[in-house]
């Protein structure tokens, strides 16, 4: 197995200084604050959640405090990778034991519920057969579905469940986003630098609503005759210079003019 390295140390005060911001407060004023960073290989992120690096903060009085910081970063990474390893093929293992055929009722149609089924899918196509990144992507979809109708039974699931599922994202994504902003919030309210200034800088932003209606807009010029994206704004037949209908009677026109 390839060990985790660290990279070059990164000195924070030499930037800080540089872009011309105070040092960060520390018990020892002689010593530097360094940023480690281990990257993790492709191989490896499978088994890291998907983890693409691991960085950490530590402050260092001479050169052999920093090479021993690093060390004991990296051995702490190692042994976290090794564990992660073994139980990744612990839990390969026990899902290749596990019998893959669904329930199946006396009229031959599947009972489990589509949250079971999905996750079932889900759990199949974790185990190597797609990227991290796309697990992650689906089982944030699976939130929608568990909210919804997670609780029919796949042979029950009609169109119209498909459609009210589909109806509801907008809405379950406005009410989680805003329950987030709310607890990052009340998070910042318990920071040093709020305790001390008592007021926040800035206000969090509104997060993203999820859905397809709610990614689309109307075009620069505000004909009112389309809705597009803002990739696809040259589409709009108002971004041209005149319409196709406008420009056909203005060519049938100078045709009469000339007779």
């Amino acid at each position: 197995m390839q060990l985790l390295r660290c990279d070059k140390p990164y000195n924070l005060d030499e930037v800080r200084k540089a872009k011309g911001k105070p040092r960060i407060a520390r018990e020892d004023s002689r010593t530097t604050l360094y940023e480690l960073t281990i990257r993790v290989p492709k191989d490896y992120r499978v088994y890291l959640e998907g983890k693409t690096k691991f960085t950490r903060r530590v402050f260092a009085l001479n050169r052999r405090e920093l090479q021993n910081e690093v060390r004991a970063f990296e051995d702490e990474k190692n042994d976290e990778l090794e564990k992660a390893i073994a139980e990744y093929k612990l839990a390969l293992e026990s899902s290749e034991r596990k019998a893959l055929s669904l329930p199946v009722g006396e009229d031959g149609y599947c009972t489990s519920t589509l949250t079971e089924y999905a996750e079932r899918y889900v759990e199949v196509r974790s185990h190597g057969s797609v990227s991290p990144e796309t697990i992650k992507n689906e089982l944030n979809y699976l939130r929608y579905i568990n909210a919804t109708i997670g609780d029919k039974m796949v042979c029950k699931v009609t169109s119209d469940d498909v459609e009210g599922c589909l109806i509801a994202i907008p809405r379950l994504s406005r009410q989680w986003g805003q329950e987030r902003i709310k607890q990052l919030e009340e998070n910042r309210k318990t920071a040093t630098w709020a305790k001390k200034k008592k007021t926040l800088v800035t206000p969090l932003k509104e997060p993203p609503i999820a859905g397809s209606d709610t990614r689309r807009r109307k075009c620069s010029s505000s004909c009112g005759r389309c809705t597009t994206t803002p990739s696809r704004r040259s589409r709009c037949p108002r971004t041209r210079p005149m319409h196709a209908s406008s420009a056909g009677c203005s060519s049938r026109a100078s045709r009469l003019s000339t007779r």
